[in-house]
């Protein structure tokens, strides 16, 4: 029922990342996996889904954290720049505690700041509300955590065809760690989107004979 796109490697034990998509999308879609593109690494991938005209970049990141205290193997996102037109999606388990994502009491790691900074300068919105457990382990004497990060670019943000950021362990398949989801629709099926939820009325019971 899936395709599974992995990027180069020689080694099937060095893989830290794999996209599945569902063979239904892949007929209706042209999905390309760029191994040649500066960010794909055995940590990170970049597929872009082309529908008709319209293109949507998924940048699919795993942060795995070196063993060395205060270091981390983000040196190949930090020096690159994204294209600002291209409409772009990154999600990905960056395993990195911040004051802005995280609970109180997880300790701000090292690079925290520098990542943010790269958000910013990318024009990257995040999507994740704040401190929403993105991972449990089951045991009580473990707090949840945030570890899982989804940003929009302004390009894919403008147009209005994403939807809001959904977040459930029901949807993980058993996996420690909730599945974050969200809807693309392209311009030639918006006419399928949800329209936007009515606000509604509040009626106060004290004005009804008037």
């Amino acid at each position: 029922m899936w395709d599974c796109f992995l990027p180069c490697f020689t080694d099937p034990k060095t893989i830290c990342i794999t996209t599945y998509v569902r063979y239904d999308l892949a007929y209706t879609f042209s999905i390309y996996n760029d191994t040649s593109h500066p960010l794909s690494s055995l940590e990170s991938m970049v597929l872009t889904f082309s529908f008709g005209e319209e293109t949507l970049c998924i940048l699919n990141i795993y942060h795995c954290v070196p063993v060395e205290p205060c270091t981390h193997n983000l040196l190949h996102l930090f020096s690159h720049n994204l294209n600002p037109t291209i409409p772009m999606l990154v999600l990905g388990n960056f395993n990195t505690h911040s004051y802005i994502w995280s609970f109180p009491y997880s300790t701000v790691f090292p690079w925290a700041t520098e990542l943010i900074d790269w958000f910013d300068n990318q024009g990257l919105q995040l999507l994740n509300p704040p401190c929403i457990a993105m991972w449990e382990s089951g045991h009580d004497d473990c707090h949840p955590l945030v570890l899982d990060l989804a940003l929009l670019n302004e390009a894919a943000a403008i147009s209005g065809q994403i939807s809001d950021l959904q977040i459930s362990f029901q949807e993980s398949l058993s996996s420690n760690h909730a599945a974050l989801y969200l809807l693309w629709y392209p311009t030639e099926s918006i006419a399928l989107a949800p329209p936007p939820t009515l606000t509604g009325y509040a009626i106060d019971d004290l004005y009804m004979d008037s």
